[in-house]
């Protein structure tokens, strides 16, 4: 939670705040609140800074400013230095903590040694930082007990110093009427808080503390390490200033309470001493136990983090860690050996100065060595000039004058025996330190970045670190697979070490051990790199992953990665953006879903042929995801994808109408091919200038359906075409079969042979069977429209209109060969239009002739139920399933292949029987529902009003009312 983690930065309420604060407040006035302004400023405008390095510390796991400098600088010597300067400074701030420690206990317990006391405070705090301190060496689990511990902690001074204030304004003022009746009586106390901000440091100071918020180790673990969460950092920005608000509340009343009791005892005591006066039981042990809990948490914070800088920055660059599973125990080791040495060198620091020399001046030269940092992060992230030879020559130059002026009289006057007071009493001038040394420090580093060159290296790193660059990533991988990646790992970090991290990597990129698209690996090595970095620091990071995981120049830009980065980089950032940019990024998400959105598949090739974009229609199409492809090449899809968009990518022109492709399950697909050439402007100079291709952009339709429809069409054009030929031949083929009857007719009344009386019957016959053949094609053909022409409503008897329709069907040749049975009753008749009704029975006999086999029955029934007729047509075919039953009468579907059916018989056959006022039902031995079909697989039952002369109510009345 955001507020948690803001109250684990409370740890910046120290000691300091405890004693050392007074000191100031004593010498300066209001001027003591450079401290709490300068940390304060830091967070108000953490966008300028913090929020800034905290991308960079979670994008490439850096764990302090030393591998923060090593990273932008890709040197090993930038990390060293930045270590060895930070741990000059780290002694004399935990002495610091141990001292105000040492100088309460003077006051509380005067029969105890101080340097006992300080000696067992820094043994349990080893203890507790080698137990609790160091959860995961890897860096990448959050230490969540210590950020708890550290809030509570933080909790607690602010009470205490809350308390503190109360007591001192209501209990020995009164009230704050009574404390502002006393100031007024003590002219001195106010005109104090009045001095002149520029007679003394106070506004270099500011600046001090400002930079001690990225600088001092122990903080910058807190702001960047242990924050789990960008979003704490908006919480911050308001919540630390309300917290050092807080904070400095009880200086200048607790000063005028020591004045009022006429206190003359060392100032850093005055909180401690007032509480004591008061004779309120509690109230000073109250105040001991807060100051003990700030030297705690700011001294075991110190000790791991400047740890941590000294593992990746001295001792792995002095010894080789070993290979295999042992290097994490190794690493575990070496870390809690060196947090050992960091708690007996601040001991060690603490003896010459537990007489309490020179206390405030200790915590001053160590933010003044801090300061040295400032130009070289604002560099690292507002100046990708500056390179390595500035960054070390600014430091080098500023850490020369702050030991010249400042750290070499510091260690004198320490070491001489001559009464010191504090403050500028030291013989010190801290203001002329910190100016001439921040000043050395940035003229250097302009000077020699200005004339020198940075390596190539550099430069990427500064890309890397800049927060409005993204780099254009033109390096392919040699690796072509994560065993590719673990292979090339062991020879530098063992097979089962290199496996964990890989495996480790992956999971933080939700990417699977089969991964191998080629961006997906780049980013793999990245994270790789960054994972490394966290464990073994980012020099021997960068150049393990260099050297196992060597890259090869692509030769181009490619826009698959660089959109790739681009979508990562602004969705790292959803949530923090504002003003221009944020009504950009609702631009580019409004783009981004119209593409994903649009019905048609589009397709996105980079200058390499690379899949830089490919929608959700097109994932649709061909059952390739766009997770599945990103950034592969063309001639890594599957066929027919390959042939298709890799054919068509090559082919001058711009546009395929209906390319005819087969899919692997046998289906036939045709697609519209659209292509369009993405450029990026001219190059050359005129009049040869010439056009940049950036790559090109497919756009795919489907056109299956609109092809087979135009197909069936064209098929029932020709059908019509020769129905209109047949009607015609059927005409036509009357005159010459009357003839023939005629003869036949001729030849039985003339002669009276009886072969020639029974030829010419047999002629006869066969004449009879022509017309009547002809007769109902001719009546078939003669129907019309539907709508055009209305319907000729008679009673026909259902057997005669069934031995019609066989002698038609008889005609269709093709398809399977069935038996046709006519098993309807005789004189059993409906009120409907002759030809529709036939047309009805066509269709259904068709249907049930493409469901049977060879050698298949075919009946037509009739039964009659109270005034109900009900005519079936019964087939031992295979029967329809189930689960397209109730989809079965609609338009265009059909269950046949392609090109073999229209979907169109059963749903004009449910139309003309609705039109008739009858119902329609299916029953099927795969899908029926109550009746199971006992001699095949489907039964079609249409039920019709029956036929009764005799009725008053006439039937076609019934069907107007029922249509």
């Amino acid at each position: 939670h955001s507020g948690f983690y803001v109250l684990s930065l409370a740890l910046i309420v120290s000691t300091w705040s405890f004693y050392s604060i007074y000191t100031s407040a004593s010498l300066r006035g209001f001027g003591y609140n450079a401290y709490y302004l300068g940390f304060a400023a830091a967070f108000i405008l953490s966008p300028l800074m913090l929020q800034p390095l905290l991308r960079i510390t979670r994008r490439f796991r850096l764990s302090s400013l030393a591998d923060l400098f090593a990273f932008r600088f890709r040197s090993a010597w930038a990390g060293t230095l930045t270590t060895l300067i930070l741990l000059l400074c780290a002694f004399p701030l935990m002495a610091l903590q141990t001292f105000s420690l040492a100088l309460g206990v003077r006051l509380m317990a005067p029969e105890l040694d101080p340097r006992l006391v300080a000696l067992g405070f820094n043994i349990v705090l080893l203890v507790f930082s080698l137990r609790f301190g160091i959860v995961d060496v890897t860096g990448r689990d959050p230490n969540n007990s210590l950020v708890a511990s550290l809030a509570f902690e933080g909790l607690f001074k602010l009470f205490v110093l809350l308390a503190t204030a109360g007591f001192v304004i209501y209990d020995v003022f009164g009230g704050p009427g009574a404390l502002q009746t006393w100031l007024d009586s003590q002219p001195p106390a106010i005109s104090r808080l009045d001095m002149s901000f520029v007679a003394d440091s106070t506004n270099l100071l500011t600046l001090l503390f400002f930079t001690a918020s990225i600088a001092v180790p122990y903080v910058f673990h807190m702001i960047f390490p242990e924050n789990r969460n960008p979003m704490n950092l908006r919480t911050a920005s308001w919540g630390v200033p309300l917290t050092l608000l807080i904070a400095s509340l009880p200086v200048m009343p607790v000063l005028w309470a020591r004045d009022y009791f006429g206190d003359t005892s060392n100032v850093q005591l005055a909180g401690l001493v007032v509480t004591k006066l008061s004779h309120q039981a509690g109230l000073p042990l109250l105040y001991f136990i807060g100051s003990v809990a700030a030297a705690t948490g700011l001294t075991v914070v110190l000790a791991l983090s400047v740890a941590a800088m000294c593992m990746n920055h001295l001792v792995l660059r002095a010894r080789k860690p070993p290979t295999g599973s042992g290097l994490y125990a190794w690493l575990m080791l070496q870390r809690r050996l060196l947090i050992g040495g960091v708690f007996i060198g601040g001991y060690l620091y603490y003896l010459p100065m537990a007489d309490g020399r020179l206390a405030l001046d200790t915590g001053i030269i160590s933010f003044i060595a801090c300061l040295q940092f400032l130009p070289g992060t604002l560099s690292l992230l507002y100046w990708p000039q500056a390179n390595l030879k500035g960054f070390i020559s600014g430091l080098v130059g500023g850490v020369t004058v702050w030991m010249v002026m400042g750290l070499l009289p510091y260690l004198r006057l320490m070491s001489s025996s001559e009464p010191v007071g504090v403050g500028m009493a030291s013989g010190i001038n801290w203001n002329l330190v910190i100016g001439a040394s921040l000043l050395t420090n940035l003229t250097l580093l302009v000077l020699v970045s200005s004339f020198t060159r940075a390596s190539a290296e550099e430069k990427k790193a500064a890309l890397l670190c800049a927060p409005e660059a993204l780099p254009a990533d033109r390096h392919l991988l040699r690796a072509r697979s994560v065993a590719d990646f673990i292979q090339g790992l062991s020879a530098a970090m063992g097979a089962d070490a290199a496996g964990r991290e890989v495996t480790q990597a992956l999971k933080d990129l939700r990417l699977q051990s089969d991964e191998r698209r080629p961006y997906q690996l780049l980013q793999l090595r990245t994270q790789l790199e960054a994972n490394l970095s966290s464990l073994l620091g980012p020099t021997l990071a960068h150049a393990m992953v260099e050297n196992s995981l060597p890259l090869a120049p692509s030769g181009s830009s490619s826009s698959a990665g660089i959109l790739s980065l681009l979508e990562q980089e602004a969705e790292s950032w959803r949530g923090n953006l504002s003003g221009v940019a944020l009504d950009l990024d609702l631009l580019r998400r409004h783009h981004r879903q119209i593409l994903q959105n649009l019905p048609m598949g589009v397709c996105e090739l980079d200058d390499r042929g690379r899949i830089a974009l490919w929608n959700a229609a097109m994932g649709k199409l061909t059952g390739l995801s766009a997770e599945q492809i990103a950034s592969q090449p063309v001639s890594a899809l599957p066929e027919p994808w390959q042939s298709l968009l890799q054919d068509f990518a090559n082919d001058p022109l711009a546009l395929h109408r209906n390319r005819q492709i087969v899919q692997h399950n046998g289906k036939t697909r045709w697609f519209s091919l659209h292509k369009s050439i993405l450029t990026t402007g001219m190059t050359g100079s005129r009049p040869a200038r010439t056009t940049v291709r950036a790559g090109q952009v497919i756009m795919m339709e489907d056109q299956t359906e609109t092809t087979l429809m135009e197909k069936e069409l064209a098929h029932a054009d020709r059908l019509n075409s020769i129905g209109r030929l047949a009607a015609g031949v059927a005409h036509e083929i009357g005159n010459p079969v009357t003839g023939i009857a005629c003869l036949a007719q001729n030849l039985q009344a003339e002669s009276a042979d009886k072969d020639t009386l029974d030829l010419a019957g047999k002629i006869l016959t066969q004449t009879r069977r022509i017309s009547t053949i002809t007769d109902a094609l001719l009546r078939f053909s003669h129907q019309g429209p539907l709508k055009e022409k209305p319907s000729a409503l008679s009673p026909v008897e259902l057997k005669q209109v069934t031995t019609e329709a066989f002698n038609l069907f008889g005609l269709q040749q093709e398809g399977t060969s069935v038996s046709l049975v006519n098993a309807c009753q005789d004189n059993l008749s409906i009120w409907a239009d002759y030809q529709q009704l036939l047309q009805i029975l066509l269709n259904l006999l068709a249907n049930a002739r493409d469901a049977s086999k060879d050698g298949d029955r075919i009946v037509v029934s009739t039964s009659v139920e109270a005034d109900m007729l009900s005519l079936s047509v019964e087939d031992e075919g295979c029967g329809i399933p189930s689960a397209v039953l109730p989809r079965i009468f609609e338009p265009f579907f059909t269950t046949k292949d392609p090109g073999k059916g229209t979907g169109l018989g059963l749903a004009l056959v449910y139309r003309l029987v609705t039109d008739l006022g009858g119902t329609i039902r299916l029953e099927s031995r795969t899908g029926g529902e109550s009746t199971v079909v006992a001699h095949g697989g489907t039964r079609v039952i249409v039920t019709f009003p029956c036929y009764d002369p005799g009725s008053l109510v006439t039937p076609s009345a019934q069907i107007s009312h029922s249509a």
